[in-house]
């Protein structure tokens, strides 16, 4: 059975190429025997964490509401947002989809 996994990748800096962090987090996927389709790979560029509304992440908690994944795969809670109540959302829907959030530099 395969395990398909989304990421979410951010970066505050728009001059700041986000390519390294999505190619460490598609490595993680790969390592884990998940799979990862090109329309489950969210960004965010020039964005700070403290503004939730973001295409990316907009685009990725539609993916979630629909089910597509069980993992997520991001660096860090705060990639998501860097407001508890914000990042609550984002972690209560992946848990009501049955989706697994994996942060790996927690």
């Amino acid at each position: 059975m395969t395990m398909p996994a989304a990421l979410y990748a951010r970066t505050p800096d728009p001059t700041q190429s986000i390519a390294a962090n999505i190619a460490r987090l598609r490595a993680y996927i790969a390592s884990q025997g998940w799979t990862l389709a090109d329309e489950h790979v969210f960004q965010d560029a020039g964005y700070s964490g403290l503004v939730f509304e973001r295409s990316g992440l907009e685009a990725l908690l539609a993916a979630l509401q629909r089910g597509e994944f069980v993992h997520l795969v991001t660096e860090h809670p705060d990639t998501l947002s860097r407001t508890l109540s914000d990042r609550w959302y984002v972690e209560n829907t992946a848990a009501r989809a049955g989706c697994r959030i994996v942060y790996v530099d927690e």
